[in-house]
């Protein structure tokens, strides 16, 4: 589906700019008002096709509104948003204003619409640039997909290490899986096991969530929150038994 817009999406813009530099070329020359007429009749169907299928791939991009302000992607395809408005704006002044003029014969209002569009085709440079930075900047779709991608965090000491997978759920929080391992990479059973999560200079307070054994050195989590993503400060605590405890941290990037 999205092939097909692309395609219906780019064909609508070259038939449409396609034919502005020869329209405003046969403007300054007697058969200019025919040509303008078959244009003024031509165009509403691409435009329409343009405008739907550029809606169909935005909704399948950016997925979240808040997107169009809080992502590169968004930005971009904001800044194109408004261009396209304008250049559209312009059109429609152009159809409604001066085009019943020229086809009159006004000399003086076709030669408004070739200055007019002229400006279309400055607006148009600009879209194309957006469009080409677009090569840098993924869109929230790829985003979304990656971030819902098992992350894993590997922490330890001499006496311990702790694998921490962490699981993305759409509207449940996240969910984390810790495999203990003893120093020499065995296995090592705990009687309890607790992840402290915590972001220093962020005005966060300490998240501290009790892991439920799946069996005997792997723990699980479900549900986990965090207001934001970033660096923060991981700690695994490990009640090995009832006279020894062991910690496991560091700071680690979480999306």
């Amino acid at each position: 589906m999205t092939r097909t817009a692309v395609f219906l999406h780019g064909t609508s813009v070259a038939f449409w700019i396609g034919a502005l530099v020869p329209l405003a070329a046969a403007l300054r020359k007697p058969q200019g008002r025919a040509v303008l007429d078959r244009f003024s009749r031509a165009i509403p169907l691409p435009l329409v096709v343009l405008v739907a299928s550029g809606l169909l791939l935005v909704t399948v991009q950016v997925r979240r509104f808040d997107a169009l302000w809080t992502t590169s992607y968004g930005a971009v395809l904001s800044g194109k948003l408004v261009t396209v408005a304008a250049l559209l704006a312009l059109a429609a002044m152009n159809r409604r204003r001066l085009t019943p003029y020229v086809t009159a014969g006004d000399r003086g209002s076709a030669d408004r619409l070739v200055w007019s569009i002229r400006i279309e085709l400055a607006l148009v440079m600009v879209v194309f640039g957006l469009v080409a930075s677009w090569r840098f900047t993924p869109p929230p779709r790829a985003l979304l997909a990656g971030a819902a991608e098992p992350f894993h965090v590997h922490l330890h000491t001499d006496k311990a290490m702790a694998d921490l997978q962490i699981d993305f759920a759409d509207g449940e929080g996240r969910q984390i899986t810790i495999g203990l391992l003893d120093g020499q990479f065995g296995p090592l059973p705990a009687k309890e096991v607790v992840l402290v999560l915590s972001k220093p200079g962020a005005g966060i307070e300490p998240l501290r969530v009790d892991a439920s054994r799946v069996d005997d050195t792997t723990w699980r989590i479900d549900g986990v929150r965090l207001p934001v993503g970033g660096r923060w400060h991981a700690r695994v605590e490990i009640l090995v038994d009832d006279f020894e405890k062991t910690v496991v941290e560091d700071f680690v990037d979480l999306p």
